[in-house]
């Protein structure tokens, strides 16, 4: 958890906690925060929530990881604005290389009135080597 008064008295208030069982390999991630601004003028405030599975039965030679996530944010850009985001992620171990493979799928979405914006969407794959 956090607390901040910045100069211009704005309150700014957030936090986050993650969670991993060690027995089912299941972790959850929450996290929220809110910027109140003194001077008036609609609030920023943000949410996140991630769920993962960790298992060493997919394949011999390494752990395996999975996650869905979604965020969501208002007025952020101090446009009356909603973003939104969602999105999968995987992750390969392999032990005797030294060697993380990954995989990650995310949409983007924002919305402000009076303007029409596309979805983005992202995929990432590599490699973290570790030597």
């Amino acid at each position: 958890m956090a607390y901040a008064l910045t100069e211009d008295d704005d309150q700014i208030v957030n936090g986050s906690v993650s969670v991993l069982s060690q027995d089912t390999g299941l972790s959850l991630t929450l996290a929220g925060g809110n910027r109140e601004f003194d001077a008036g003028g609609d609030d920023v405030t943000f949410g996140y929530v991630k769920a993962g599975y960790q298992t060493e039965s997919i394949a011999s030679f390494g752990k395996m990881a999975f996650a869905i996530d979604y965020a969501m944010n208002e007025n952020a850009l101090g446009l009356s604005d909603e973003s939104t985001s969602y999105g999968f992620q995987a992750v390969q171990n392999i032990e005797a290389v030294g060697t993380d493979l990954y995989l990650g799928v995310r949409n983007n979405e924002l919305d402000q009135p009076g303007q029409d914006f596309d979805d983005v969407l992202v995929v990432l794959a590599g490699a973290r080597i570790k030597f």
